[in-house]
């Protein structure tokens, strides 16, 4: 790798900085809502199994992510490493589809802001039974305007807020941890396997599998963050960042997994609207941690909407200054560090999905699974096209080879549950990939002129110095 230029970034992150974006989008909300799924389907031990499975996929992915964000720290993270290796065609649906699988979860986490919000709350606005939630949208559209004040005073600023973040997360899901044990009864924890319909752990293992690149995606953002790094030290210590991001995540799923079955009896988890947190409520006897958990999933909420919306602006960034978008998304403030006008437009497009509801957006959600998955593949073929260009041995083929068959099978296992989870013909979810390639296909066509004629802006993030496209 070349070291970079002095002064060629805007922003000095460190290792520890990178650490918390991944871990902090890994650990939202989800969790609160399904726990009650992955207990019936898988049990307790299948759930945890099924992440530390899914985490062993993601160490082989994330050693291929390192690898290649080593040899090449670009901005645009994923999609410049597509274009590089496979050319501008296939980079821009790599870049299409990783800005609107950002762009739907920071809508899903705005709209998930306002429900929990309303449960710490009662006193704010119900949610009305019809027509936009415009409470709703006001309470997570304040929560993305203080996140984005953040962003706007740079890239350490957003680091330094998710730094804080990450940190109360912990502790707090330390504490909820050991008193799940501690005041549960281990007798609950049985069955240890789900009761899938199929009468299959092994069927009920792979529900959870399916949701499980959903839930890892948060190592992948730290593509997106190597433009606001300053030491090549930092870049070298990728890997290990990696390595902690992804047992971070299984560490605290598989553990929050078994202290929440040991905290309650599971019909009393299965039956409740939000599994998690009754069953710490029976285990304490009060509300308090109930409240206590929700809480826990507003953090992961901000932490998610600080590290995506991070990550989004600086895609789409890279994206204009290779120009598949309007040129102006690419032009960066001098002070921001970003650019102003398309921080304003990951704004008003996550708002937008956010005013469909829940209901609407959780099609949407789970196509963002396979997006990450599918992107994770292409990262993977990206290191083995570049070992097979440098002419090295075969046997350094074999990893990202099996990271990238991984990647594909979670692709597969997640789109085969878009159909086992529906009656109708064709799942929502291939509805709505259906029209966001027919809108790639058309931004494509509109931008074919300026892109294929374009030299490739590798420049650092903040370092446009021409200040055009």
């Amino acid at each position: 790798m070349k070291p970079p230029e002095t002064g060629a970034y805007r922003a000095n992150l460190r290792p520890v900085q990178l650490f918390n974006l991944a871990f902090g989008v890994a650990i939202g909300v989800g969790w609160i809502m399904v726990m009650g799924i992955w207990l019936s389907a898988a049990g307790p031990l299948g759930a945890a199994l099924a992440f530390a499975v899914a985490a062993m996929a993601m160490l082989t992915i994330g050693s291929a992510y390192a690898s290649v964000a080593i040899e090449h720290p670009l901005p645009g993270g994923e999609f410049a490493y597509a274009r590089r290796s496979f050319g501008m065609g296939a980079a821009f649906w790599v870049g299409w589809f990783l800005a609107f699988a950002y762009v739907v979860v920071i809508a899903f986490e705005i709209v998930s802001v306002a429900w929990l919000a309303r449960e710490l709350v009662p006193a704010l606005p119900a949610a009305p039974e019809r027509g936009f939630d415009l409470p709703g949208l006001a309470i997570g559209g304040s929560i993305l305007l203080a996140v984005i004040a953040f962003n706007l005073r740079g890239a350490r600023a957003a680091a330094r807020l998710q730094d804080v973040l990450v940190l109360l997360k912990i502790l707090l899901s330390t504490g909820l941890i050991v008193a799940g044990f501690a005041l549960g009864d281990f007798a609950n924890l049985q069955p240890l396997w789900g009761s899938h319909e199929s009468g299959s752990p092994l069927r009920g293992m792979l529900v959870v599998l399916a949701m499980a690149p959903f839930f890892y995606a948060g190592f992948g953002v730290v593509a997106q963050a190597l433009g606001d790094v300053q030491t090549p030290a930092t870049i070298r210590a990728l890997p290990r960042v990696m390595v902690f991001a992804i047992l971070g995540t299984m560490l605290f799923y598989g553990l929050i997994i078994l202290a929440s079955a040991a905290a309650a009896p599971r019909q009393i988890i299965l039956d409740a609207s939000l599994p998690a947190a009754a069953a710490f409520g029976f285990a304490f006897g009060t509300g308090g941690s109930a409240e206590a958990v929700l809480i826990l999933g507003l953090l992961g909420l901000l932490t998610i909407l600080n590290g995506l919306y991070f990550a989004a602006v600086r895609l789409i960034q890279a994206l204009a200054q290779n120009g598949l978008v309007p040129g102006a998304m690419g032009r960066i403030h001098a002070s921001a560090g970003i650019s102003v006008s398309t921080g304003i437009f990951v704004a008003l497009s996550s708002m937008m999905l956010a005013a469909l509801g829940k209901t609407m957006l959780a099609p949407l959600v789970n196509i963002t699974s396979m997006a990450f998955a599918g992107v994770m593949g292409v990262v993977c073929a990206v290191l083995i096209h570049q070992r097979r260009a440098a002419g090295c041995a075969p046997v350094r083929l074999i990893s990202p080879a099996i990271g990238g068959l991984l990647a594909l099978l979670m692709v597969a296992v997640t789109a085969s549950e878009t159909f086992a989870a529906t009656e109708a013909p064709v799942p929502p979810e291939w509805i709505v990939i259906a029209c966001a390639v027919l809108v790639g296909l058309l931004l494509r066509s509109m931008t074919a002129k300026r892109w294929r004629g374009h030299r490739p802006n590798d420049f650092r993030s903040g370092e446009n110095r021409s200040g055009e496209n």
